[in-house]
């Protein structure tokens, strides 16, 4: 009825339930009898089911706590069911480093739970026994390997066969089924699938070169034992990276399809460069960064006059832990209108995270300066009084070709409290309220972030931030 979780984690409590299918009428003749749960290794699970007179008592793989449940009788169903749910792995046995099975990392190894029972008729003249197995289970004892081990569950649930001996799966697969499972994950997890244009930029990242072919086979080495051309990571890590950031920070907003998400540097630059408004902007998922998005605008370079394409330095789950995404582009002044020309205001202020009333401080906090935090662009062309605009992408109407992109990390190391990861400076704000209700800016600012020294730029920030009250700048 219920398969217990196929990433188990020793010490950690989890649950499963089991229904005896010989019921109806015949369940009141049924002496109801106890029900054990037992682990048993890919190599154990293979032996029962090519052999069902194997005691069942053989050799386990782990021990189980609270592996004992009584049958009970469901009477909505007239059933027998038993349900598991306290059930912790307190240890579990690896299979033996010898044969073909040696190669195998730990997260690759797969398991099973092994449910066994006996029951009797009337009055015990006839006696027998059951048993079933779970879906395979991969045992980690550690969450940072939770991600390779759902690689392994991905591929076996993806591309098992009806009937197979345990846990045989394929070592490749056409393009055409993994892009359809990798879909179906993206669904499972973020409630919003993949379209055929994330779908093509995947297969571009696993078959650099190669003409789009749904019969292109697609081993698992590819998925998670060799890392991407010009990468240090997987494919697997990279594309579990950025479900999970989604999963974690920014379910709603990709539901809604406002991330663009899987488009790559150059079909960003295209895309903002062929609408004709000059301040267009797209979310997309970093090509370098983990588990990072990055945001791509398009603007008048200030010293050139011409449009051009910048690229914010990746945030991730960490950047997001302190500033949400919407607030993020509320406070980037370069970010006018998401791709295609629609007003950011207009779909992101919903996300907004609401601003708390603030009156004179009182109390222990009357010796304090409130602070806030915002996110600045440190040197990109909107930033460009007194100091050098950032190097754009390319400048196509300036009659030379593209230059070749350079990496995500696109502007210099942030100042202020922000991660290093973190696109923008994000600078600690202090403001305090006199007894007359102005708005005073003191003169605790950050003054090691560029943009804090330029009065054009402070003043903006003012006027967005407090637009309805006098300003003081001290």
């Amino acid at each position: 009825d219920k398969q217990p979780p196929q990433v188990l984690k020793t010490m950690t409590r989890f649950g499963a339930c089991v229904t005896l299918l010989a019921g109806g009428r015949q369940s009141g003749f049924i002496n109801h009898s106890d029900v054990q749960a037992h682990i048993i290794s890919e190599k154990q699970a293979r032996g029962l089911a090519c052999d069902n007179t194997v005691p069942v008592k053989a050799e386990v793989s782990g021990e189980i706590c609270n592996n004992t449940k009584v049958m009970d009788l469901n009477k909505t169903t007239s059933l027998l069911s038993a349900e598991f749910n306290n059930m912790s792995l307190r240890r579990i046995k690896r299979p033996d480093k010898k044969g073909p099975e040696h190669q195998l990392v730990v997260t690759e190894e797969k398991f099973c739970i092994l449910f066994t029972s006996k029951f009797s008729l009337g009055s015990g003249e006839l006696v027998y026994s059951v048993r079933t197995v779970s879906l395979p289970v991969v045992v980690v004892v550690h969450v940072n390997q939770s991600p390779s081990a759902e690689a392994t569950i991905l591929w076996d649930n993806a591309f098992a066969e009806p009937g197979r001996i345990p846990f045989e799966v394929p070592s490749a697969v056409p393009w055409s089924h993994m892009a359809h499972a990798l879909s179906l994950r993206f669904q499972c997890a973020n409630g919003r699938g993949l379209g055929e244009q994330h779908l093509s930029l995947l297969c571009s990242k696993i078959f650099p070169g190669q003409v789009e072919d749904p019969n292109l086979l697609f081993q698992w080495s590819k998925l998670h034992k060799e890392p991407l051309p010009g990468r240090s990571f997987t494919f697997w890590e990279w594309f579990y990276g950025t479900c999970d950031l989604i999963k974690r920070h920014l379910q709603s907003q990709w539901q809604d399809g406002l991330i663009a998400g899987f488009v790559s540097r150059q079909q960003a630059e295209e895309m903002l460069l062929s609408e004709p408004l000059h301040e267009n902007f797209i979310l997309r998922f970093s090509d370098s960064e983990v588990g990072g998005l990055t945001t791509a605008y398009s603007m008048l370079n200030p010293n050139s006059g011409v449009r051009e394409v910048y690229h914010l330095q990746p945030w991730t789950a960490k950047d997001f832990g302190i500033r949400a995404l919407a607030d993020r582009v509320h406070d980037l002044l370069e970010l006018k209108n998401l791709y295609p020309n629609i007003p950011k205001s207009d779909v992101f202020s919903q996300y907004y995270t609401p601003s708390q009333p603030s009156g004179p401080p009182t109390g222990a906090d009357a010796n304090y300066v409130s602070t806030r935090i915002i996110v600045v662009a440190e040197n990109g062309p909107a930033r460009a009084n007194g100091m050098e605009a950032a190097q754009p992408s390319h400048s196509p109407m300036a009659g030379s070709p593209p230059t070749p992109a350079p990496s995500d990390a696109f502007f210099g190391t942030p100042q202020g409290v922000a991660s290093p990861a973190t696109s923008g400076g994000m600078v600690m704000m202090p403001v305090s309220e006199n007894p007359a209700g102005q708005v005073i800016l003191t003169d605790m600012l950050d003054m090691t972030a560029p943009v804090m020294n330029d009065p054009a730029i402070l003043q903006d920030l003012l006027d967005l931030y407090t637009p309805d009250a006098p300003l003081h700048m001290s």
